[in-house]
């Protein structure tokens, strides 16, 4: 699974991956040859920095081979470098986003998750609803608290700019499933 940047030329990245995996003798075998089924998905990005700095081909290639067992980079890293929070009013408010991952064991059994945040909203701990990321208030100090104010203006999703953010999530499992 590729999760990259820089909307849809980040999709390039894909083409390093399944390189990868051939020449490792990785993928579906058809009746015809190996080939390699590498989905992929996209953040909008471009606001923050260059726009014409983009992943391709040898970026995926280089992520594959340096992969490793141990723990997952967060914050601005991969596809989660250009990802920003709390855009709803405009990027002058926004905060960096990032890439995250959470993982569970019960017994043999194993739930991820890994999620590249790049949101119009806020990020909010759902434990105790504080926000923890997201449009910084235009008096400079705090949070605007998106959620209350689309709840109290929601005109303010029609602007400019709102429908240029995505969030990316992969859960992953060892359970086995039948159809």
């Amino acid at each position: 699974m590729v999760l990259s940047g820089d909307s849809a030329f980040g999709l390039d990245s894909a083409s390093g991956v399944v390189r990868y995996l051939e020449e490792k003798g990785i993928g579906y075998q058809t009746s015809v040859a190996l080939v390699p089924i590498v989905p992929a998905a996209i953040l909008f990005d471009l606001a923050l920095g260059d726009p014409k700095i983009r992943p391709g081909p040898e970026t995926g290639y280089e992520a594959c081979a340096a992969a490793g067992t141990g723990p997952i980079p967060e914050g601005n890293v991969g596809a989660g470098a250009g990802a920003t929070v709390g855009k709803l009013l405009g990027h002058k408010f926004a905060m960096k986003g990032g890439l995250e991952s959470a993982s569970i064991r019960a017994g043999r059994l194993t739930v991820a998750a890994l999620a590249a945040v790049n949101a119009v909203g806020d990020v909010v701990d759902p434990t105790t609803g504080s926000i923890l990321a997201g449009a910084r208030s235009k008096q400079g100090h705090g949070f605007a608290n998106t959620a209350h104010i689309l709840r109290t203006d929601p005109q303010l999703l029609r602007l400019g700019g709102s429908a240029e953010n995505t969030t990316l999530a992969v859960v992953a499992t060892n359970a086995a499933f039948e159809k």
